[in-house]
């Protein structure tokens, strides 16, 4: 239920297991965890503060309880719109990490939550000192150096943040978050056209995952997940998409033009918009990714001109 976000699903489910198995701390850390994903924040804060209230009696699930609260109370804050409320859950939500923190000084995801905490707050350099802590017990966490790219990055260290971005790719090659990232520091550090280049890489990256009209008709042992494949609806064949960027390139002139290059950017957009008029299966992200790739190689193009 959970890979298919049915997260309201599973929290019912959760808490009928929990009339037989009250004392099974990791069914009450699920239950929560399954209501803030469903946007049941108060009642995914009501139990958190149920377990935190028990104090030295939760023994070592105390911090854990902890940990929950202060996610419950960001994830409130970022959809407080009032900012004395905002205000105030991100208080609670700091509260609540720095206390779990304290209490499990060795948990590398209590203390990566923290800096992100810290860093939502736009306490950067404090955020520093946390993210270390949980670099130093889990060195190839994925959301860690992410986190500590973005932290270098709103410092201002651009390149050391373009290296710390290369060790994360070594370590989760692919990864489209990451991606994302890089192609806006590389628009910094080097300009749009080694941008545009990354972007083309992307593309061929989305096709590699998730387009398997060559792949799953032929091979029935694909790594990808079937309810990660795209497929198109019997009639229409392959997707009428091209993976690769347009050439900007004015040909008459063998110079880059603005008006040519707009042109075929609005050509090339206009496959993509067909895939609106197609049955789409598979996990929204999947085409929410490609939307995104393409969104962000036509402001790289923008930037190349204006």
């Amino acid at each position: 239920m959970a890979r298919r976000g049915q997260y309201g699903m599973l929290s019912e489910c959760l808490e009928r297991a929990m009339k037989f198995s009250f004392n099974e701390f990791h069914l009450w850390h699920q239950l929560g965890l399954s209501l803030m994903a469903a946007g049941k924040f108060r009642e995914a804060e009501a139990m958190s503060q149920s377990v935190t209230s028990m104090g030295e009696e939760a023994g070592e699930l105390l911090p854990r309880a902890y940990l929950s609260l202060g996610l419950c109370c960001s994830l409130q804050a970022s959809d407080a719109t009032l900012k004395v409320d905002r205000d105030e859950f991100n208080r609670k939500a700091l509260r609540a990490l720095s206390k779990a923190h304290s209490l499990d000084p060795l948990d590398a995801q209590i203390a990566m939550y923290l800096a992100l905490q810290l860093a939502l707050v736009r306490q950067v350099s404090a955020a520093i000192e946390p993210l270390q802590t949980a670099l130093s017990l889990l060195g190839d966490d994925l959301h860690s150096l992410h986190l500590l790219t973005l932290l270098l990055s709103a410092q201002k260290h651009h390149r050391h943040a373009l290296d710390t971005l290369g060790l994360a790719l070594s370590q989760h090659p692919g990864n489209f978050n990451l991606l994302f990232t890089k192609v806006k520091l590389e628009e910094v550090v080097f300009g749009p056209t080694v941008a545009l280049r990354t972007c083309e890489e992307m593309l061929q990256q989305w096709l590699r995952c998730y387009d398997v009209s060559r792949s799953s008709e032929t091979d029935d042992s694909s790594s990808i997940p079937m309810a990660e494949r795209v497929e198109v609806s019997p009639g229409l064949g392959k997707p009428s998409i091209h993976l690769t960027l347009p050439n900007f390139q004015d040909a008459s002139t063998d110079s880059l033009s603005p008006s040519v290059a707009v042109s075929r950017l609005e050509a090339a957009l206009s496959e993509v918009s067909d895939l609106n008029s197609m049955r789409r299966q598979g996990p929204t992200y999947i085409w929410t990714t490609l939307e995104c790739i393409w969104l962000q190689a036509g402001m790289s193009t923008a930037h190349t001109y204006y």
